[in-house]
This record gives C-alpha cells, sequence and structure tokens, in this order.
C-alpha cells in the first residue's frame, strides 16, 4: 500500500461550501474529496480515487493531467488560482473557479484543490459583454444603413431606385426590430429559474419546432428523425435553441434544394443526448463560432454578428449541456446540442 494512500480530507471539512481534492503532490493522484465535491462533480468518493483530472474536465476545457500536475506542483511555491470546466457525472458542464494551496497531512504533502460553482456569474458576464456589443457596434451599424438608404431614397428619381432602396430599409428595420427579442431570450436563458424547468419530451419538443417551420417555409425540405424516448429538464431553453438553429440554416442557405434534418440520439458514454441540426447551405463563417470563445476578446474590428449562436451557447450553458459545430458532407453545417438527460415525471 502507498505511504499516502489512507490520506483523508479531515470530517469537518465536508460543512464548507466549496468543494475539495486532495492530491499528492507530485503524482497529483487523487487522495480523497469532501462530500461538496462528490455533490458538484457527482462521483463517490471512491470513483474519484480511481480518477485523473482530465477524466472530469470538460472537453472545451483542454485541460489535461499533465497541465493538471503542473499547477499542482506549483501550488508547493504559491497558491494558484484559475478558472476551469467540468463535466459532471451525468454530463451536465459546469465553469468552477480553483484555488490550490498546499498542506501537510500525516507525513506527506499535499495540494488542496478548493472548487466554487462560478457557471452563473461567468454567463452573466459573458452576456453583458453581448450586450454591449450589440448595442455598441451592431445595432449602431444596422441604424447607419438605414439612414444611409433613407438619403439615398430622398435624392433618388427613379422609380425602380426607390423600390429598391425602400425594401433594403424594411429589411434592415427588421433585423434591428428582431435584436430586441433575441436579446430578452438571452434574458430569460440567463436569467432563467431553475425552478421554472421541468422535464419535457425531447422528441415532442423537437417535433412541434419542425412542424411550425414547415408550415412558414413549405419550399424547404425540413424534416425530423427521433425515434427514442428521452427526457430533458427545460423551460424554454431548448426551444429557442432549436428555433435559431434552424431559422439561421434555412435563412443563410443558398443550395437550389434547402434542406434541413433535425435528429436525436442518446449518448451512453455520457448518459446524455445529442440534437443535431443539419443543412446543405454555406459554412457558418469561424469568425462567428470564434466569437462564442470565452478566451476571445471581441472588440470593434473583430466580433460576430451571429446573435442567434450566443442564444444557442448560453441556452445549452444553462442547461449544463454543450453546444459544437462540424462541417456536413457533402455541403452544409452540422449544429449539436449536448444534453443531459432526467427521469419522465411521475
Amino acid at each position: 500500500m502507498d505511504s499516502f494512500s489512507g490520506a483523508q480530507i479531515p470530517t469537518l471539512l465536508d460543512n464548507i461550501d466549496a468543494g475539495l481534492l486532495m492530491h499528492h503532490l507530485q503524482s497529483g493522484r487523487i487522495l480523497d474529496v469532501n462530500d461538496r465535491a462528490v455533490e458538484l462533480i457527482g462521483y463517490t468518493r471512491d470513483e474519484f480515487r480511481q480518477m485523473t483530472v482530465d477524466d472530469f474536465s470538460a472537453d472545451a476545457a483542454h485541460y489535461s493531467q499533465d497541465e493538471a500536475l503542473q499547477r499542482i506542483r506549483a501550488a508547493a511555491d504559491a497558491p494558484q488560482r484559475f478558472e476551469w470546466q467540468i463535466q459532471r457525472a451525468n454530463g451536465e458542464i459546469r465553469w468552477v473557479q480553483v484555488r490550490l494551496t498546499q498542506g501537510v497531512l500525516t507525513d506527506s504533502d499535499h495540494v488542496f484543490a478548493e472548487l466554487r460553482d462560478i457557471t452563473r456569474y461567468k454567463t452573466r458576464e459573458r452576456q453583458l459583454r453581448l450586450v454591449n456589443r450589440v448595442i455598441r457596434h451592431n445595432l449602431r451599424n444596422q441604424m447607419n444603413v438605414v439612414m444611409g438608404h433613407a438619403e439615398h431614397l430622398s435624392a433618388a428619381l427613379e422609380a425602380e431606385t426607390l423600390e429598391r432602396k425602400a425594401a433594403l430599409i424594411v429589411d434592415v428595420a427588421d433585423d434591428v426590430g428582431s435584436l430586441n427579442e433575441t436579446i430578452q431570450q438571452i434574458e430569460t436563458v440567463v436569467d432563467g429559474d431553475s425552478l421554472d424547468r421541468e422535464p419535457k419530451g425531447l422528441c415532442v419538443l423537437v417535433d412541434s419546432v419542425v412542424s411550425e417551420f414547415c408550415d412558414r417555409y413549405p419550399t424547404v425540405e425540413l424534416s425530423a428523425d427521433c425515434d427514442c424516448e428521452v427526457w430533458v429538464t427545460t423551460d424554454m431553453e431548448v426551444q429557442y435553441a432549436l428555433e435559431h438553429a434552424i431559422e439561421n440554416a434555412i435563412e443563410h442557405n443558398d443550395a437550389d434544394s434547402p434542406t434541413v434534418t433535425v435528429s436525436v440520439s442518446a449518448q451512453p458514454d455520457t448518459a446524455g443526448v445529442a440534437v443535431q441540426v443539419a443543412d446543405n447551405g454555406p459554412p457558418i463563417p469561424q469568425m462567428e463560432i470564434d466569437a462564442l470563445d470565452p478566451t476571445l476578446d471581441t472588440t470593434s474590428t473583430y466580433h460576430g454578428s451571429g446573435i442567434g449562436l450566443w442564444v444557442m451557447e448560453w441556452a445549452m450553458e444553462s442547461l449544463g449541456g454543450e453546444l459544437s459545430f462540424e462541417a456536413n458532407e457533402p455541403r452544409g453545417n452540422v449544429i449539436s446540442f449536448h444534453l443531459p438527460t432526467t427521469e419522465p415525471p411521475t
């Protein structure tokens, strides 16, 4: 038996509000955890002792065991602070703030990892950044377009030119008007009370949204493929995300025969479910996808106009899910919503 295998976190630390993981200084091995860590991440003490940090790191965190070991060892010289995304045992993604400090128990040196859930704070921070960008850039630019075409309209003499300018003004005004509705959706998603969420049949929800778009866009080949019975906990989040994904897939599609398929499939490896929206349109600009990256600083010279993508991103974050993008073959996009599942209501 290892000399440090019996090390345990003192019982009194089970009652603190932060999750605690105790690591061996040199190997990084998880020796023990407190009750809050079990509750926060969702594994038992025995399971933790057989795991490494990258086993419960979210894929988006890109946080390897080697990097974790470097930080653990660095805590011997000074406390380490950083933010990190974990993936709970049920597949839910959460943001945590981590503080690593050295301590001594028995005859070995240890490092304590203190984890605090900051998911709501991170989501609010990103919401404020987006709203600021929308108001300062998107809305300002759209209104500049309106004013420019209005000036041309007043000076135009030909009836055909007048008609074209008027149509452009109407289109841009519609875009500006939709920004307010989208921002309200973001506020609903971010500020939504978890008490308002309830188990809902995912396939029923998907079929309902797809049916609505079939009525609105009769010339688009739109279909749903969902033959599994799965439930998710949601209020309006999943509906908003699906609506924006489908609408983007239709509105930006330049194919002769636009096609959009929504499919639902279980993910046994994560105990979750994936909803995929596949189209045959042009690729989503990488700039729009990069704008969702919390590590990038969006400025007036680097920005994405895909506000709908933010609704999708935050809807997934608020539910502990994840949003991903990939290319469709031979052409198009696949937007995937990865969600934790729940039991049906009794």
